[in-house]
């Protein structure tokens, strides 16, 4: 998921399973690639996703509707999302790491106590202030695309039904990483009316751990907060 989690992972004799390569990472594979930066762009400053359209094609994913849109997405650390009413809760035995780790990304928190595999469970928040305002519903409807792009990928469930009153969409499913079968939950929300906000939240587990942390993962989805205005 994170590729940028594996120098803490190392140190705790863990690592994530490749796939849901977020952007703060620079990767462009795998459900939850929001907002690609290249080395480039993100040493330009805060805000990312500022590459131009490569082709005319229709997009197929957030990813691909931002940049299609020359939209830019301006990440907010832990503090500024709270600020705008933006939050999930952390279950007990989970662990919240670093910020300083992973540059862009809202909160990381990982449940270091059921390492199995060498995978760690764990739960990715993005969110990022908009460059403009935007149909969120004609983003939402892409918001499956790159789940469905996993290799192995099984749903489980997708939803385009509101969240708290905005603009969503929801997807779980299994799909196979470096020889195991992760199981993981992706929300996107856009929140917000003058300033709109996009948010991510994914949570990644394996498939033999859907039992013993149900209860978490729930608690982990059902507690986001998205009280912007």
């Amino acid at each position: 998921m994170l590729d940028a989690v594996g120098g803490w992972l190392e140190s705790h004799s863990a690592q994530l399973p490749a796939g849901h390569c977020l952007w703060i990472c620079g990767g462009s594979d795998g459900a939850g690639n929001l907002w690609r930066a290249s080395e480039s762009s993100a040493t330009k400053g805060p805000a990312v996703n500022d590459a131009l359209p490569t082709d005319s094609s229709e997009p197929t994913t957030i990813a691909e509707y931002l940049n299609a849109h020359s939209l830019r997405v301006s990440p907010l650390d832990g503090a500024a999302a709270a600020e705008v009413g933006i939050t999930v809760p952390i279950p007990a035995g989970w662990q919240t790491l670093d910020p300083a780790q992973f540059p862009g990304a809202t909160q990381v928190i990982v449940e270091p106590n059921l390492v199995e595999n060498g995978f760690a469970p764990n739960a990715v928040l993005l969110v990022g202030a908009l460059s403009r305002t935007i149909d969120p519903d004609a983003l939402m409807a892409l918001g499956f695309g790159d789940g469905r792009a996993m290799p192995g990928w099984v749903e489980r469930e997708a939803s385009e039904a509101p969240w708290l009153g905005w603009p969503s969409s929801f997807i779980r499913g299994t799909y196979v990483a470096e020889q195991l079968e992760a199981a993981v939950t992706t929300r996107y929300v856009v929140v917000g009316v003058d300033t709109q906000y996009l948010v991510q939240l994914t949570v990644t587990t394996l498939a033999s751990q859907l039992d013993a942390l149900a209860f978490d993962v729930a608690a982990i989805n059902d507690g986001l907060t998205t009280n912007g205005s």
